[in-house]
């Protein structure tokens, strides 16, 4: 194992995250000026209707019937009206729908990608609008984007299908979901819902769902041997403070193990999200004493220690990616009483420490980086795949994010990783990758190597099902 170096750098979440914050904030501010305006608390006249005017979409501008305001209208339109909504009701709903369906896609494809996609559709809506609607009523809304945001999603479990079966059945929920959605608001609307802002992001949205999230590899799949740990072993997903999903999976694995020696690996991401990350750290801990037993370290347990050594500065990043549910679990209060943030975040910080078992501390910041047995080597995140093990990057290793031209390993070993949530596992030439986001659906993914062909187990709150996938 390679010694541990700042693992607390380069954090691409946090990108993804201002992205959406910045978004929301834009959105969200224009209505509350507007509200202000609307009662009298700014003294601007008409400035709802002056807004609309410069920056809704308007295909008078298109047909020639309008004189634009200033000579770009014609073509920032396209963008602007996603800025805009038609009450703070159409705008809450909206933020909302960005916010939830906005984490998974930058799990999934990053904050790049992120921005390329809600603009994409953001765009795509407004040409459709322009090209189908005979309507000459202005639009405003980011509708058309969210739509291609869905459109994304429908398209991940269209590609994923063969990795499990429900892929589909969820795919059609959703898609029934969206036409349900759009009949109904059509009905509320008395027929001014502008379908087709939503159909021509979704289809934007399909499109450049598959080709930010298609796979080239430089290897093709004959070019690498399956993975072959030298015995059984069974790797899990991020945990993120789900205890009764982890207590569920390890008697899955004493049931499929039946006995037989077998090496057991942990991805990191023990804390945060969840409800009970002292739980889960203190069960690994115990786990651990086991050679057999290996946890790795994850980037939200360095945020956690960075937490610990540098409350005030790294406090409120840590918080916002689910410190406060890590506090909560050991006993504390994240909003206790303090004269400023400075001060709660400092107490907050020494009463965590206080908080952990002995030896608790002490074990998360030896955690390895990343762990090998054949030709399967198991980091958090991802490796530089031309590099050997004893070179890579700390950073790679703890935060980084497949993309579409990620190429399998220069040694032809298999990475098994976690930090980037996909709705099922997912196997593509060189990478296995099984964080389902077990915080938000419930599961908790490991795979299974060394016994056959490549395996699933999967464990809820509820029931457990194992999943054979060649």
């Amino acid at each position: 194992m390679r010694a541990m170096t700042d693992r607390s750098s380069g954090n691409p979440d946090r990108l993804g995250l201002a992205l959406l914050v910045a978004v929301i904030a834009v959105c969200a501010g224009a209505e509350l000026l507007f509200l202000a305006a609307d009662w009298g608390v700014l003294d601007i006249p008409r400035l709802r209707q002056r807004a609309y005017d410069n920056g809704a979409f308007r295909p008078q501008l298109l047909l020639g019937t309008w004189r634009p305001n200033y000579a770009a209208q014609p073509w920032t339109m396209f963008l602007t009206y996603g800025f805009l909504h038609g009450g703070p009701i159409h705008m809450l709903v909206n933020m909302a729908t960005l916010w939830s369906i906005g984490l998974l896609v930058l799990d999934r494809i990053g904050p790049k990608g992120l921005a390329l996609l809600y603009l994409g559709a953001l765009l795509g809506g407004a040409v459709a609008y322009g090209v189908i609607s005979e309507s000459l009523r202005l639009m405003v809304g980011a509708s058309g984007a969210l739509f291609g945001l869905a459109g994304a999603m429908v398209i991940w479990l269209w590609v994923d299908r063969d990795l499990h079966a429900g892929n589909l059945r969820l795919m059609w929920n959703l898609l029934g979901y969206l036409l349900a959605m759009n009949l109904v608001m059509y009905w509320a609307l008395d027929g001014q819902l502008a379908w087709e802002t939503h159909l021509g992001g979704f289809l934007v949205g399909c499109g450049l769902g598959y080709t930010l999230d298609r796979p080239r590899n430089e290897h093709s799949e004959a070019e690498i041997d399956p993975p072959e740990p030298r015995r059984l072993t069974y790797l899990v997903g991020d945990i993120h403070g789900c205890f009764a999903q982890l207590d569920n999976m390890l008697d899955q694995i004493a049931q499929h193990r039946n006995g037989r020696p077998a090496d057991l690996v942990f991805l990191g991401d023990y804390v945060d999200r969840g409800p009970d990350s002292a739980g889960v750290l203190e069960r690994l801990m115990e786990l651990e004493r086991s050679p057999d037993v290996t946890c790795l370290m994850g980037n939200h347990d360095v945020m956690m220690l960075g937490f610990l050594d540098e409350p005030t500065t790294k406090g409120t990043s840590w918080m916002i990616n689910g410190g406060q549910e890590a506090l909560i679990s050991f006993g504390l209060n994240p909003m206790v009483a303090a004269p400023d943030a400075a001060s709660r975040q400092t107490q907050l910080a020494q009463g965590l420490r206080a908080a952990m078992p002995d030896g608790l501390e002490d074990w998360i910041r030896t955690r390895p980086l990343w762990w090998q047995s054949g030709n399967v080597i198991a980091a958090h995140a991802l490796t530089i795949p031309d590099a050997p093990m004893s070179e890579q990057s700390d950073a790679v290793l703890l935060w980084a994010r497949p993309k579409k031209d990620t190429p399998a390993r220069y040694d032809g070993t298999w990475v098994v990783h976690g930090h980037t949530i996909v709705p099922e596992p997912r196997i593509t030439p060189g990478y296995i990758a099984i964080d389902t986001g077990v915080f938000r659906t419930g599961r908790l993914t490991a795979v299974v190597l060394g016994d056959g062909p490549t395996q699933f187990l999967q464990a809820t709150t509820m029931v457990a099902f194992a999943e054979q996938t060649g």
